[in-house]
């Protein structure tokens, strides 16, 4: 009896690793996923950034044009100062654009080593229950051992003779 505990505690053992081992494979493939959305994030933030800036030209063109129909001219004081301003605001929504987009990935980033972390802290703490499991089989097997010894001659009154001692 006291073996197939100590077999029980064995196959316990395994599928502690084995249930450790699945779950730090599933944390590292959740943290690639999470590094695929960050670099995702990041790029729809620089494509993005790009169709501002594209805006902000066409918007300075427009004023161009409307300065020009309305014979300011182009080379008048306020349509430069309002064509300087657009494209300061344009730049400005552009990096800010940017500076969202690579704040969202460093957060992806992070989570996906925070679940890297988790997979690695899951697979130790199975190697910890594994070798509770086989300590505990071992402990098992041990005490069967001992009485079976006790049990066929070993561990009688002190002093007293085995039942198969014939001298």
């Amino acid at each position: 009896m006291a073996a197939l505990a100590a077999i029980g505690s064995i196959i316990g053992a395994v599928g502690t690793i084995m249930t450790g081992q699945a779950q730090a494979a599933a944390m590292e493939y959740q943290a690639k996923q999470l590094e695929v959305k960050a670099t995702e994030e990041r790029a729809a933030a620089q494509r993005e950034a790009i169709e501002q800036g594209t805006e902000t030209e066409y918007i300075i063109s427009r004023q161009r044009a409307v300065a020009g129909a309305s014979g300011l001219g182009v080379l008048d004081d306020t349509v430069l100062k309002l064509a300087s301003d657009t494209a300061g605001a344009g730049r400005y929504r552009q990096l800010m654009t940017q500076y969202g987009g690579k704040s969202r990935q460093s957060g992806l980033l992070a989570q996906a080593e925070a679940a890297r972390m988790s997979g690695r802290a899951a697979l130790t703490g199975s190697y910890f229950a594994a070798a509770g499991h086989a300590i505990g089989g071992l402990s098992t097997l041990m005490s069967g051992g001992t009485s079976l010894y006790q049990k066929y001659g070993g561990g009688g009154a002190p002093g007293a003779m085995p039942a198969y001692y014939y001298g």
